[in-house]
């Protein structure tokens, strides 16, 4: 009977770990999600706390009548394109550089691990 209480008791220890992190992602991750998806079919103001159900109204006038949201689009688009470029690009650039066998190649190691290592509003001063 041990044996199996102590095998019973090593399956359930991992989920007794995973559960917390999970409630907290539903909390703070999933219900907001779920609630702005839900006022995205209302008339929600932020001034007044009632609302009413509009359905699918907001999304038509949304792809039909705004003209400032493909203009949005577009340069959302171009932002997210252009700064994946540069991150792999410089990325692979540090990657390649702490690689290879060189004269200074503790010093890069060093000098490009330091700013991971230090909290962002450390780093932020310094190159303020």
């Amino acid at each position: 009977m041990d044996i199996y209480a102590n095998k019973l008791k090593k399956n359930i220890v991992p989920y007794g770990f995973i559960v917390p992190a999970l409630i907290i992602i539903l909390l703070v991750m999933i219900y907001p999600t779920i609630y702005s998806f839900f006022l995205s079919f209302t008339n929600y103001n932020f001034g007044k706390p009632s609302f009413s159900f509009t359905g699918i109204n907001n999304y038509i006038r949304l792809f039909t009548r705004d003209s400032s949201f493909y203009q949005s689009l577009s340069l959302t688009l171009y932002f997210v394109f252009v700064t994946v470029v540069f991150q792999v690009v410089v990325g692979m650039l540090m990657a390649l550089a702490l690689n290879t066998n060189h004269r200074f190649c503790g010093a890069v190691r060093a000098l490009l691990i330091i700013p991971w290592a230090l909290p962002g509003t450390i780093v932020a001063g310094i190159f303020i």
